[in-house]
């Protein structure tokens, strides 16, 4: 075939899968049941396996399958935030408060929204802020998947030792440069902010909702990005043992006091409660799963309460001082371990003696084998899967 012929078709076949009304910027419908059943997180549209032709070639070709304006993206957006929302984080009670948020500015495109999100380490701060990143994603913004693609993502300790200048010119025109780059559905999310002195914070005043740009480029407005502050105030346990009201005082006065009462007056603070015992059961079931699901060879993973109780009774000492983090960081060390055991023997496989109900998430929608980690009778961990006939342990350590 002529090369000219081979273009044209291909121009025609893209023009028709364009424009036809059928496939025409289909609404972003999941039905309720899949939702309700899915194990894994859900990919961001491009990067699922159920796109529309139109969506397959727009993601093909850089461009974003749902307009970031239009009622279907918003519906998009706050349907997957509100079910990873409801799967990762536990115990904070702030959470549909921070939902609402989102959908308001997913609403209101062009009126700045800045939250905060202030309390000890380890707590979900920034777990939530990536939770958002996601929902707002058409694409992976990174390897892991753990942000979209819409979102910028800067941390205050990257800039110690600068000066104001230095710190001015390497912040402003990367931050203006992604509002020009995404003008209607931007993310920025500024980690640890406690780590810049006051005299960077103010450089930072258009971001914080006190203008709606940087005087370098007035043309540019910021007024669009949904800022994501995270910061550690109420760090080393001092809101532990605090009220949600008493936490709200005590952070925005810190905030106030440290970077002026006018800076603190645009920004949401939304304090996160300090890990409790049934939390932390919580964080090590969310763990389990997102190991599975990001397995080399993924797997619907789930755990026995009674595994659950000897992973927290492990950690609780550390509770305190590293709330969530030292939750998650010994359940990551215990089933990467059972995992690489049973990849190395090939063992991703069951015991005709596994009682039905270990598969505790068996309503599920998975595309994967099942398996499931307990506690056996000698205090070790265990892992068995459907199927095969041997498993995997973990002593206890």
């Amino acid at each position: 075939m002529h090369p000219f012929t081979s273009a044209l078709v291909v121009f025609v076949v893209v023009l028709v899968a364009l424009i036809i009304p059928p496939l025409l910027d289909p609404i972003y419908v999941v039905s309720v049941a899949d939702v309700a059943a899915s194990f894994c997180p859900e990919l961001p549209l491009c990067a699922r396996r159920d796109r529309t032709v139109r969506q397959q070639l727009l993601c093909a070709i850089g461009s974003a399958p749902l307009r970031p304006a239009s009622p279907s993206y918003r519906q998009y957006a706050l349907s997957r935030l509100k079910r990873y929302v409801n799967d990762s984080i536990s115990g904070q009670s702030v959470a549909p408060s921070v939902i609402e948020r989102v959908r308001y500015k997913l609403a209101h495109v062009h009126e700045p929204m800045v939250l905060h999100f202030a309390g000890d380490n380890g707590v979900g701060k920034t777990r939530m802020a990536e939770l958002i990143s996601l929902a707002m994603g058409q694409k992976c913004g990174d390897p892991a998947c753990s942000i979209g693609e819409t979102t910028l993502v800067l941390s205050g300790t990257s800039y110690d030792g600068m000066t104001v200048a230095e710190f001015r010119n390497a912040v402003v025109p990367v931050v203006v440069r992604h509002a020009r780059r995404y003008p209607s559905n931007g993310v920025v999310i500024f980690n640890e902010l406690t780590s810049l002195e006051p005299s960077k914070v103010r450089v930072l005043s258009p971001l914080l909702g006190r203008g709606t740009h940087f005087p370098e480029h007035p043309s540019v407005s910021v007024a669009p990005l949904l800022v994501i502050l995270t910061t550690d105030f109420g760090r080393e346990g001092r809101t532990r043992g605090k009220s949600l009201s008493e936490m709200r005082a005590f952070i925005a006065d810190e905030f106030a006091e440290l970077y002026s009462k006018e800076a603190a007056s645009h920004v949401r603070t939304f304090p996160f409660l300090p890990i409790s015992l049934s939390t932390a059961g919580d964080i090590v079931r969310v763990v389990v799963r997102e190991i599975g699901c990001s397995a080399p060879q993924p797997l619907c993973l789930t755990i026995s309460d009674s595994a659950v109780l000897w992973l927290v009774e492990k950690t609780k000492m550390l509770l305190p001082a590293e709330n969530g983090r030292a939750v998650a960081f010994e359940t990551k060390l215990q089933l990467e371990a059972l995992l690489e055991q049973a990849i190395d023997n090939s063992a991703f496989g069951s015991d005709d003696s596994v009682a039905s109900e270990l598969y505790v998430d068996a309503t599920a929608a998975c595309p994967y084998r099942r398996c499931t980690v307990f506690l056996d009778g000698d205090g070790t961990l265990t892992m068995r899967c459907q199927e095969k006939s041997s498993h995997s342990r973990v002593p206890l350590g």
